[in-house]
């Protein structure tokens, strides 16, 4: 069943293609489930790279079923892996085909970026692999977008503010204020009443374009469904003044789930429709978008590392810098929870060649946030501290935002701790680490 479905769908990607595979070579992969995960872990990818060389080097017999192992030169104990595979022609017609790349390829997100007169941020919630994931990014990036924007409207007290909501998820102010927490933030006494009063400000000042009517309209077929929703999004972001603007869109990721997957070419279309209708000078647009999933599988978070826009995106000739929201890694290789669920990473990603802006904030609400969603409890161990230094804010590149203010203390971790989870959150996002 695996191998039809995977056979029809190179179809229908590689239409062209006179000569499509008719069989795949397939295998079963055992292990001994009683061993050291990150043993195998490590054994399980070398074992696949093996089966990929003698492959592509025509060195495996695939006439008869064949079990296959790795053996180890050294003096430890050989992780218990190994493959049976089982009899096929396989899509033998591509060896043929294969060459040598000519180089390497580099996940550069703006490499088609073309230079305009807006500022296109793409923000990135990455979630943890765990039931609490979802929620706790959604609830991090609302609490970090608040005061990023704070930052950057401190100045300027009249820039305008808008947050287009494409799944209604803010249809009133009450459940809009609820959504948000802040009451609940000051209850708990994790901000004071000046905090409270300076975001609840800010939160007064920006105005909800709720578009799920439209929405609607674009997926039950409707002719006009996307015409009226330009309407919509023309008339309320219509120029009251020469001030600059910010432009939040949530809802896309959300958006982009629901759209079955014969009508992909919606998501295209509305793409195409709201950038070529969004202002187009003077304006900060901060575009929500939930990545794609690299091919990249990532030993800290086990999870699919992210890759910020799929290829085929009309936003990569747009974006100007891309914001990652990244939970901790979890404690140890086999487990799922980060090792803090109010501690998040902030990393800014912009087309130049200098190292990501990065650093760690506290999202109160998440403050044993886990818990919430399984029945035991779990302790937290001892972490050594090593050594406590002072944090030195240093502003984003292009920008006076700091996030001084959310900042998580760092002091019960070693130099050495922080610096090693700082890298694997970085490593969540392959394309930060372009050269």
């Amino acid at each position: 069943a695996y191998e039809l479905e995977i056979l029809s769908e190179y179809q229908q990607v590689a239409s062209f293609d006179p000569t499509p595979p008719e069989s795949l070579w397939k295998g079963v992969i055992v292990l001994d489930t009683d061993q050291n995960p990150l043993e195998v872990f490590d054994a399980f990818n070398d074992l696949l790279d093996d089966l990929v060389m003698r492959i592509t080097s025509g060195l495996l017999d695939f006439s008869k079923t064949t079990a296959y192992s790795l053996k180890t030169k050294s003096s430890m104990k050989t992780p218990r892996v190994a493959t049976i595979l089982t009899p096929g022609e396989g899509p033998v017609g591509l060896l043929n085909e294969m060459c040598v790349p000519e180089s390497l390829p580099v996940d550069d997100p703006f490499s088609e970026r073309i230079i305009d007169d807006r500022l296109l941020t793409l923000y990135v919630p990455v979630s943890s692999p765990t039931s609490s994931g979802n929620s706790a990014s959604w609830i991090s990036r609302n609490w970090h977008l608040l005061n990023h924007i704070q930052e950057c409207t401190s100045s300027t007290k009249d820039t305008e503010i808008h947050w287009i909501d494409l799944m209604g998820d803010y249809p009133s102010e009450q459940l809009m204020k609820k959504r948000f927490g802040l009451d609940q933030y000051l209850k708990g006494g994790w901000i004071n009443k000046k905090q409270h009063t300076t975001l609840d400000t800010l939160l007064n000042r920006i105005r909800f374009i709720d578009l799920r009517a439209n929405i609607d309209q674009v997926l039950a077929g409707n002719g006009l469904g996307f015409q009226n929703l330009i309407d919509n999004l023309t008339l309320s972001l219509q120029e009251k003044s020469a001030s600059e603007k910010i432009i939040i869109i949530d809802g896309w990721s959300e958006f982009k789930e629901i759209v079955p997957s014969s009508r992909q070419y919606l998501i295209h279309t509305l793409e195409k429709r709201l950038l070529s209708s969004l202002p187009t000078s003077n304006v900060n647009i901060i575009w929500i978008d939930s990545g794609v999933q690299h091919t990249r599988m990532n030993m800290h978070y086990q999870r699919k590392c992210i890759s910020p826009l799929p290829y085929d995106s009309p936003r990569k000739m747009h974006v100007d810098e891309i914001l990652y929201n990244l939970p901790t890694s979890s404690r140890s290789f086999g487990r799922f929870l980060p090792k803090r669920d109010d501690e998040r990473y902030i990393v800014q990603d912009v087309p130049a060649s200098v190292p990501p802006w990065r650093t760690k904030i506290q999202v109160p609400q998440l403050i044993d946030y886990s818990k919430k969603f399984r029945g035991g409890q779990r302790r937290k161990p001892i972490l050594t501290e090593e050594e406590v230094y002072e944090k030195s804010f240093k502003p984003m590149y292009g920008r006076g935002v700091k996030l001084s203010n959310i900042y998580s203390d760092t002091s019960h971790y070693s130099k050495r701790q922080v610096s090693e989870l700082e890298g694997y959150a970085l490593s969540l996002a392959p394309s930060t680490h372009r050269p």
